[in-house]
């Protein structure tokens, strides 16, 4: 399975994958941030690999997925993004089953 950054082209427009992973705490992109650690976190992924993905320490990736839990029942932007971006998110390579 790998990421499909584009899922969030909509949302952040150009290069999504190079917006998630730089330096930058602007609320969309910390969003979009929260909302790829909680899915992958779904999936299985541990907190370490997490954080290496999104090059950020695991204890941050912790708090973007709490902060997901507690968003998803309390904010409708949020709501909707998860609505726009969620399914999409996560590929599977053609050699998986």
């Amino acid at each position: 399975m790998h990421i499909n950054y584009d899922a969030f082209t909509d949302v952040l427009g150009t290069n999504p994958k190079e917006r998630l992973l730089e330096q930058n705490r602007t609320a969309l992109v910390c969003d979009c941030r929260r909302l790829l650690a909680a899915h992958l976190r779904a999936h299985h992924y541990s907190l370490p690999l997490i954080g290496k993905t999104l090059k950020r320490h695991h204890t941050t990736v912790l708090h973007l997925i709490r902060t997901h839990d507690e968003l998803i029942s309390t904010d409708a932007h949020y709501r909707k993004l998860v609505e726009t971006c969620g399914e999409s998110i996560l590929v599977h390579d053609s050699n998986e089953t």
